[in-house]
């Protein structure tokens, strides 16, 4: 057991020095990822958002310090909890971003490292496991070296984090995983892969037909196809339009204003298709 916790030690102390000091590394970055997670499509906390780059900032020096204090034995009681709490919520989190498919990224590692929302909660399925082994094996937890050079080392952590902060905010960040990093040519960072997957765009349309709703899902391309092929099948005059026409794009846009300047209004954002619109379409 002493040399199972030795080494579950070893790696949660690692793996939380490099987590902290690659999002320090970027705070700006990860404070626009803890956005993404207070937003109203998210954890809708929204009144946190103001607060997300101070919170980053902290969440950083935070796990900097856990990490060396897990390595050098400082306050293992105290680290420990530390370590269960942050890894709990975390694990409690990125299973939320991936079974309700929230947050594509959740920024362990920054720009450093990409991983799914699946990928991220198995890691912290498995720190968590390493954690509990630290709560269990405590007894084989001793401080390094002597109390005063313990203490001296967790507070030179302390500032050094805060210092590296600081200096990544104010200046660019010390290594840049960002695609657009200085000497990276823009356009070739923006070309997609040809192993990329495709965007696949799919619409969702109410109908009343005949006083019964039909619900149609289609892609981009095949809406054109759909809407002659109800008006052959159905017959005008029978099709109320209810779904509400995005204008993202051209195409879309002049479907709408066909809808707008050939359907007869029948009742607030209804309209029932003319024969007109076909015959342009």
């Amino acid at each position: 057991m002493k040399f199972i916790t030795f080494i579950s030690r070893l790696i949660v102390g690692v793996l939380f020095i490099i987590s902290g000091l690659i999002k320090a590394n970027d705070t700006v970055g990860f404070s626009y990822k803890l956005e993404e997670y207070f937003s109203a499509d998210v954890l809708n906390l929204e009144f946190l958002i103001p607060l997300a780059l101070v919170m980053a900032a902290g969440l950083c020096i935070v796990e900097v310090i856990l990490g060396v204090m897990v390595l050098i034995g400082s306050r293992p009681k105290l680290a420990n909890w530390s370590l269960m709490a942050m890894t709990v919520f975390f694990t409690f989190l990125t299973f939320y971003s991936a079974y309700f498919d929230k947050v594509k990224d959740c920024g362990c590692f920054g720009d450093a490292l990409k991983l799914t929302p699946w990928e991220s909660f198995s890691k912290d399925v498995v720190l968590l496991v390493f954690v509990i082994i630290l709560f269990v094996g405590k007894s084989y937890i001793s401080q390094l070296f002597k109390p005063l050079l313990t203490s001296l080392i967790a507070l030179l952590s302390f500032i050094a984090s805060l210092a590296f902060g600081y200096h990544v905010l104010t200046h660019l960040p010390s290594i840049d995983f960002r695609a657009y990093k200085i000497g990276d040519n823009l356009l070739t960072n923006m070309s997609t892969p040809e192993n990329a997957p495709k965007v696949v765009q799919e619409f969702t349309w109410t109908f009343d037909v005949d006083g019964k709703q039909k619900i149609v899902k289609t892609d981009a391309e095949s809406i054109w196809g759909l809407i002659q092929d109800l008006y052959q099948k159905i017959g005008i005059g029978t099709i109320i339009f209810i779904a509400q026409v995005s204008t993202l794009t051209p195409r879309r846009k002049g479907f709408s204003v066909f809808c707008h300047r050939y359907g007869r209004t029948v009742g607030k954002g209804r309209k029932v298709i003319h024969p007109s619109l076909f015959s342009r379409l």
